[in-house]
């Protein structure tokens, strides 16, 4: 899997994303290690959340740690959160502090405006990140990042 500060993983449908998402996340949490550092695992709603994300990532995730259902949050043995959030509220990931990682699934679904609340969690300390999705509309991915590729040149 990809060390770059971005990753952007395009295929279809039941290709793998989520295990490929859960896997990368879960060398994010071997990476980063110290009991401050938080992560976010994103999706555009709650049923993409729930039946898709969740269950392989507390199955690769089981003896690492504990799920809150109520708080939407993965706790890390030795430290270190997980929050789990929707694009339901995009305000919802204002304010987690110290962000190392983010795998956001379905990206291509995500607006804008939650794309732009996960990069002022990320860049303040340089987060990898990961997008993970099919192929859904030309949006911001496609604009800034899928489309200038194509063409050769350098993205933001």
């Amino acid at each position: 899997m990809s060390d770059e500060d971005l990753t952007i993983a395009g295929c279809g449908t039941q290709a793998g994303k989520s295990i490929a998402g859960t896997l990368w996340m879960k060398r994010m949490c071997h990476t980063f290690t110290d009991s401050k550092d938080n992560f976010i695992v994103a999706a555009p709603s709650y049923k993409i959340l729930s039946q898709s994300i969740i269950p392989y990532f507390l199955h690769y995730m089981r003896d690492y740690g504990s799920y809150s259902k109520v708080d939407s949050i993965f706790s890390i043995k030795n430290g270190g959160t997980i929050y789990f959030r929707t694009e339901t509220d995009p305000d919802s990931i204002v304010g987690i502090p110290n962000v190392k990682a983010g795998w956001l699934d379905e990206a291509g679904k995500l607006r804008l405006y939650f794309w732009e609340n996960y990069q002022a969690r990320a860049a303040s300390v340089g987060a990898k990140t990961l997008l993970t999705t099919s192929p859904y509309s030309l949006n911001w991915l496609y604009r800034q990042y899928i489309k200038p590729m194509q063409d050769g040149k350098a993205l933001p």
